[in-house]
């Protein structure tokens, strides 16, 4: 099942916004599968903070309702399966912002610092939840994700597309790229990200996606407006 993953883009790589012919994708590392204990050590982690979370008060059980429940269909639908280590250190860094998250002094704040963990697991299961016992072995863990960049509603190519794990937003330097101007595509993990396109002389502005493919093979295509 595993899949690769193009390596993350070194500090200073400078992407042109726009180009008339494509850049050679960089060369994809082969990810590995990750050790079991990884995979089920974290969702320990998962289960404890997002219950420990819910048995904060009474109003606190309605409010992490949906993330206990969101980790424990997630936990029996891939615990037992093969994944990469990308997509079992995300459960870790998941269960890690959990943790975080119960440092905070109102349930207000509990709830906000948790939003982000839960889009990105139910991401995940949404994934997962489609495949069968056969296909989840193979699929259950990445996604061909195709962007497209639009302009007033029409299709415009040419762009490089950066992206950014949820946990990473404030980071400068892009996790992921998107080897070819757009429309591009390249594998995934399922979860919760921050797209945005290079344009020089630009702020970066930010756009949420959430990846999850639902057919077989997974995949998705997301569109993202340049102007």
């Amino acid at each position: 099942m595993v899949r690769f993953i193009t390596s993350i883009v070194a500090a200073g790589v400078l992407l042109s916004a726009r180009v008339n012919a494509q850049t050679p994708s960089p060369a994809p590392p082969t990810l590995t599968v990750a050790a079991p204990a990884a995979v089920s050590g974290a969702f320990s982690k998962l289960n404890a903070n997002s219950k420990a979370l819910s048995a904060a008060s009474p109003q606190s059980r309605k409010d992490f309702s949906s993330l206990v429940k969101v980790q424990a269909a997630l936990k029996k639908r891939v615990e037992n399966v093969p994944v990469s280590d990308e997509y079992a250190d995300s459960l870790a860094r998941d269960a890690n912002a959990l943790a975080r998250a119960k440092q905070s002094a109102t349930t207000a704040g509990r709830i906000a610092a948790t939003r982000p963990a839960e889009r990105d697991l139910n991401a995940k299961y949404n994934q997962a939840s489609k495949l069968d016992a056969t296909t989840i072995g193979e699929y259950g863990d990445t996604v061909m994700v195709t962007v497209k960049t639009m302009a007033k509603g029409t299709e415009v190519g040419g762009y490089f597309v950066l992206a950014n794990y949820w946990l990473d937003v404030d980071k400068a330097e892009p996790s992921f790229i998107f080897g070819d101007p757009t429309p591009c595509h390249r594998e995934m993990t399922p979860g919760f990200y921050y797209f945005w396109v290079n344009i020089p002389g630009k702020h970066r502005v930010l756009i949420e996606r959430e990846i999850s493919g639902t057919s077989i093979p997974p995949s998705q295509t997301i569109y993202l407006e340049v102007g």
